[in-house]
């Protein structure tokens, strides 16, 4: 829970409620770590696996309708500054 946490920038505490969420709409589960009891292991479940699935196949059509409407040059043109950012992000990574 903790990782999962400092991962996506929250506390432990607002994170619980998500994961608990998660869990009664069967996304996830959790389990107590046999090797340190105080420890709670969160995995996602075949469930959770499917609906993430077939929301990234939603979000990738409704993206793919978008960039449908624009021409080859205006294409090009997002492409040229998608790499620029993914130039800067990548320079985030390393610097951290």
């Amino acid at each position: 829970m903790n990782v999962i946490a400092a991962f996506h920038g929250i506390s432990k505490q607002q994170m619980t409620p998500l994961i608990e969420g998660l869990e009664k709409l069967g996304m996830v589960k959790r389990e107590i770590n046999p090797e340190n009891r105080r420890e709670v292991i969160v995995s996602v479940t075949e469930e959770g696996k499917k609906a993430f699935r077939e929301m990234k196949e939603a979000a990738l059509k409704q993206w793919m309708n978008k960039l449908d409407r624009f021409s080859d040059d205006e294409m090009k043109e997002i492409i040229v500054h998608l790499h620029a950012i993914n130039v800067f992000l990548k320079r985030l990574d390393n610097e951290q």
